[in-house]
């Protein structure tokens, strides 16, 4: 019950709760490789410290093909994703126009460049007509 003006009632007999542990914050780096994302032994961080939990964190996902699995609080990680080629399961529906390849080529006539139509040409294939 509390006691006057709703103060809480103190009992000197009671001990104040033990502090918790310090939190552990934990950071996994993970890496691509080409198939699924492995996790190297070598690439784990703990600390108690915030700030260098999330140092590492930015330093492992600033790499590409890696990522970093945390415990810390989201906002203090930020995930850097780099696009992978395409495998060929995923082909691009659509292909752009061939581009359209033009040789002109001029001969010097009576001190002038003239098109020689003879030897120009148009074609879509790289490597000549």
């Amino acid at each position: 019950m509390p006691g006057p003006a709703g103060e809480p009632i103190s009992d000197p007999g009671l001990a104040a709760p033990p502090s918790p542990p310090p939190v552990t914050y934990d950071v996994w780096g993970f890496r691509w490789d080409g198939h699924q994302y492995v996790k190297p032994t070598t690439y784990s961080y703990s600390t108690t410290d915030l700030q260098k939990g999330a140092d590492y964190a930015a330093e492992i996902t600033g790499y590409a093909g890696w990522s970093a699995t945390t415990n810390l609080p989201e906002v203090c990680v930020v995930h850097t994703f780099f696009t992978v080629r395409p495998s060929a399961a995923r082909a691009p529906q659509h292909f752009p126009d061939k581009p359209t390849y033009t040789v002109w080529a001029f001969k010097l006539t009576d001190g002038q460049w003239v098109k020689d139509e003879k030897q120009s040409w148009t074609t879509t294939k790289s490597g000549g007509r």
